[in-house]
């Protein structure tokens, strides 16, 4: 269930009991505890997702490390691309059946309160934006549809579009600098009027391509 206004606080030596020897199994992720006991043909065993529970390991939900170095509550260099993997995740927790909320851990993301730390704050302000960029591109995506793609050892790759559009790179720029690359398909109409179409998108010719071309090489072929 989603977490209610007052919650029980727990403390990292609480939680770290509730491991895969114990009749109940509880994990945390961003700070969120769940009892996943009902899951214990998932949680139950040291390999697998067993190294989730008595802990926060909400790094390993994007990475899949599951090592001791992997189970950890640190996002730092993960992108947001990554970070927003982990709240899916969390999310997954929150909407489970079976799974049930138990309160929050404290320490990186709550407070001895119970409260959301300035990094937890922060977090999801950030993945807010990313979402906001995601819809944005979604909508692009609809309105200049993908160019179709293929390969061959023969060929290599190439791009190419229907219906008299020509194909061009559009490169989005995820709130983090992180780059979201796909190619799109225009009319020459478009093309001629890009500043005023207000794309969020930086659009580029493919390299060695001709502007009038409908179809471009994205990778050479192999000799």
């Amino acid at each position: 269930g989603t977490p209610a206004k007052k919650v029980k606080v727990w403390k990292p030596e609480q939680i770290a009991k509730y491991r895969v020897n114990h009749k109940k199994l509880y994990l945390a992720i961003l700070g969120e505890v769940y009892d996943v006991s009902k899951g214990r043909g998932y949680y139950g065993t040291e390999d697998g997702y067993g190294g989730f529970c008595g802990r926060d390991g909400s790094r390993a939900f994007s990475t899949g490390q599951f090592t001791e170095e992997g189970l950890i509550d640190d996002l730092s260099g993960l992108t947001l691309q990554q970070i927003h993997g982990i709240v899916d995740w969390r999310d997954f927790y929150r909407d489970h059946e079976k799974y049930k909320y138990k309160g929050v851990l404290v320490g990186r993301y709550y407070t001895e309160t119970g409260d959301e730390t300035e990094e937890l704050k922060k977090l999801e302000k950030d993945v807010d934006s990313y979402k906001a960029f995601l819809k944005r591109m979604e909508e692009e995506r609809k309105q200049y549809e993908n160019c179709n793609s293929g390969y061959s050892d023969a060929e290599g790759g190439r791009v190419w579009c229907p219906y008299e559009k020509y194909p061009r790179k559009s490169i989005h720029e995820a709130p983090d600098g992180a780059p979201k690359e796909r190619c799109a398909c225009f009319t020459s109409e478009e093309l001629k009027r890009l500043p005023e179409l207000n794309l969020q998108a930086r659009i580029e010719l493919w390299p060695n391509c001709e502007e009038d071309s409908r179809e471009c090489q994205t990778v050479p072929p192999k000799k």
